[in-house]
């Protein structure tokens, strides 16, 4: 089971790519009850610009009205990238020119400073 933190991470990571979600579908995608998930949205809507809309075909989506930064990568994700960037300039395999590669590493470099790594 995913932790708390990595679990509402998660959600609005859902959220910004899917749009309007219901509460069974983000439960069912994290395998955790319709119940954690409501409490989630309502600790996330004290960060994000949330709503909810409570009919049939209702759900939780971001509002226009709020901008949100995509989420921190996590760890596990940064050092993925660095993995594929090194092997991409040492063998070539991984088809990625130069300016993706570029793009990775800068986006590793951003992402680790602003988590006070390397």
């Amino acid at each position: 089971m995913k932790d708390l933190h990595d679990r509402r991470e998660q959600i609005i990571k859902i959220l910004m790519s899917n749009g309007k979600c219901t509460m069974q579908q983000l439960a069912d995608s994290l395998q955790v009850s319709v119940r954690t998930i409501k409490r989630d949205i309502d600790v996330l809507g004290y960060k994000y610009p949330l709503c909810t809309e409570n009919h049939r075909n209702g759900g939780v989506y971001i509002s226009d009205y709020g901008v949100i930064a995509p989420p921190k990568l996590s760890e596990k994700e940064i050092e993925l990238i660095r993995k594929v960037v090194s092997q991409s300039e040492q063998t070539g395999c991984c088809r990625l020119d130069r300016s993706e590669i570029e793009e990775l590493k800068k986006l590793v470099a951003v992402h680790s400073w602003k988590r006070g790594g390397r």
